[in-house]
């Protein structure tokens, strides 16, 4: 990953949009200029890692019948 950010003027980056986003996906950065004048940065997502933990979502006020996955026939469907 590089940690330079290219400047790139707005002419260019619509031209190479492509190729700049693939160059942004390996983990360059772009400033894109108007007349030199900085007006955005094109640069890779920064995505928070999410650690799942089995159990986490457990919430003392939210419960399960013991018997929720009973057959359904127990609930009086089949009767018609």
């Amino acid at each position: 990953m590089s940690d330079k950010t290219h400047q790139v003027g707005l002419f260019e980056a619509k031209t190479k949009l492509s190729s700049l986003l693939r160059r942004v996906k390996r983990g360059e950065s772009f400033t894109i200029t108007v007349r030199n004048e900085p007006v955005a940065e094109l640069r890779p997502l920064t995505r928070p890692k999410v650690e799942l933990v089995a159990g986490c979502g457990r919430n003392p006020a939210f419960s399960m019948a013991k018997d929720f996955n009973r057959p359904v026939a127990d609930f009086g469907l089949d009767d018609e």
